[in-house]
């Protein structure tokens, strides 16, 4: 059985890229201390041994449109609702 990086004892340094597989899969790129090579690991394990460094990498990677031009907004109150 191939042991991931984290068994092995290796530091994270970044996550440099997460994409999906074919069959919905979540796998992260991962770059450890250690080594020039980025490492592919499932996104089950990221999570469980990286949660803080998986938010911070969704929270400076993700992008939104502005909440005015998204239609259908759940957020956006009517005027009766003020009052």
């Amino acid at each position: 059985m191939d042991r991931t990086p984290f068994v092995r004892g290796r530091m994270v340094e970044k996550i440099v890229y997460v994409f999906t597989t074919a069959n919905k899969n979540t796998m992260f790129l991962i770059k450890f201390k250690d080594s020039p090579v980025v490492e592919v690991v499932p996104g089950i394990e990221a999570n469980r041994r990286i949660p803080q460094m998986v938010i911070e990498f969704y929270m400076d990677h993700l992008s939104l449109p502005p909440p005015e031009s998204r239609k259908g907004n759940p957020r956006k109150r009517k005027a009766s609702e003020d009052g």
